[in-house]
């Protein structure tokens, strides 16, 4: 099995997400929640123009929607009623969509936790803290500003 650190040193948002969900694994028996933890399918490779569209028409009919973040922890905790997570690449690329941007405010109104990082300790560290009851007050963590972007 891959360590955290061995799946983040791709540099790809794929490669950070990996090694933040493999990171979870020590914590699932202090935090059962984790267990829970899910991946939404936004993004990614569908194949050659023709086959992606079919696959992209294929996946909004069945309810994928642009701008979801990458995870969510369908647990409340801190005061909110969940916690989603967005990373992005760590070489700065990519900012946040205008649908993510829109995703983020519906968030903050329904009384979500966000985290937006680049980082996969950072986004372990953030996580833990809202289990612990530890961001109050501080219901979206951008880690380089990408709501500004």
């Amino acid at each position: 099995m891959l360590t955290p650190e061995q799946l983040a040193a791709s540099g790809t948002e794929d490669g950070i997400q990996r090694a933040f969900l493999q990171s979870l694994i020590p914590f699932t028996g202090t935090y059962p929640c984790l267990l829970w933890f899910y991946a939404v399918p936004n993004g990614g490779s569908r194949g050659d123009a023709k086959q992606a569209r079919l696959n992209g028409a294929i996946m909004k009919a069945g309810g994928v929607k642009k701008g979801i973040f990458d995870l969510c922890l369908p647990w409340p905790a801190s005061g909110f009623a969940g916690l989603y997570i967005e990373f992005k690449r760590p070489d700065g690329k990519g900012g946040l969509s205008i649908e993510q941007k829109a995703f983020s405010s519906y968030l903050a109104g329904a009384c979500y936790c966000q985290v937006i990082t680049d980082d996969w300790r950072e986004a372990l560290a953030l996580t833990r803290d809202y289990l612990a009851d530890c961001l109050r007050g501080r219901p979206i963590f951008d880690s380089k500003n990408y709501l500004k972007k």
